[in-house]
């Protein structure tokens, strides 16, 4: 506007070169290379929109309780700190509530070999597992398995993650459904560590279907993960109908035989 009505004779021209690279740039060709840039641009800077000053006195209580004038870097930083002090305390009252559960899964820490890394709180008294144990420390835990139980198609309240859902949180990709199951209770079936004794069987041509009876009346479940133990123990564990788990009838495998079920309560890991 002042360029219109010619009141900044020491500018010549005005132009406007913003680009995607650049989304504000304005460039201004003074008369004279001896004018002053600074002085020009503290004249635009007073008679146009180019730059605003707002005065503000941010009086607000910090977190111990205290009046005080914030600066505006010292609010970002107290508002840092409170944001870091508030997930500290819901991460610990949330294991307090695990602690507090006092279930039947092993809620010790757990640690497994890295012949690539060196951690020094390892050298505490720690608990160190090889792959091998890890897999079967899971397994007695009935922690699913990703590929295995944790394939796509069996819902998490099935897999025993209850406690890793969070049903007050705002919308999410199957919310709904995982809150229906939930209310109504109409689970299909639950994860189980199963137990047999080894019969020296490919475990590569297993057939994984679990039975009622010997005579494979009906189909109860399924097999979704093995392990042989050194005591020639077979563990693993299955997917089993709910409607099977309460009569209290031994199952079989046409490969194991007669196997025996452990019960799984949810998840108390994090």
């Amino acid at each position: 506007d002042q360029m219109n009505k010619k009141k900044l004779p020491m500018i010549v021209d005005l132009r406007d070169e913003a680009d995607h690279q650049e989304p504000v740039r304005l460039v201004i060709s003074l008369k004279s290379n001896r004018i002053d840039g600074e002085e020009v641009m503290n004249h635009l800077y007073a008679t146009t929109d180019l730059q605003k000053n707002y005065r503000a006195n941010i009086n607000l209580i910090n977190r111990s309780g205290s009046p005080r004038v914030f600066g505006l870097r010292d609010l970002l930083y107290e508002w840092l700190k409170f944001r870091q002090e508030t997930v500290l305390k819901k991460l610990n009252h949330r294991l307090q509530q695990v602690d507090d559960m006092n279930p039947w899964r092993i809620t010790q820490p757990v640690f497994f070999k890295n012949e690539d890394k060196k951690y020094d709180f390892y050298n505490n008294n720690p608990n160190l597992m090889n792959i091998n144990e890890l897999q079967l420390w899971k397994i007695n835990q009935a922690i699913p398995s990703l590929n295995s139980e944790i394939n796509g198609k069996n819902n998490p309240l099935e897999l025993g993650l209850t406690d890793l859902i969070d049903f007050n949180k705002g919308c999410y990709l199957g919310q709904e459904t995982m809150s229906k199951i939930k209310n109504v209770s109409s689970l299909k079936q639950e994860i189980r560590v199963w137990t047999a004794k080894d019969k020296d069987v490919n475990l590569e041509s297993v057939n994984k279907i679990l039975f009622n009876n010997q005579n494979k009346e009906k189909s109860v479940g399924y097999i979704t993960s093995i392990y042989v133990l050194e005591s020639r123990i077979i563990k693993g564990l299955a997917m089993i109908k709910r409607k099977y788990l309460d009569k209290g009838n031994p199952f079989f495998s046409d490969n194991f035989g007669q196997i025996s079920l452990e019960k799984s309560v949810g998840s108390t890991f994090l």
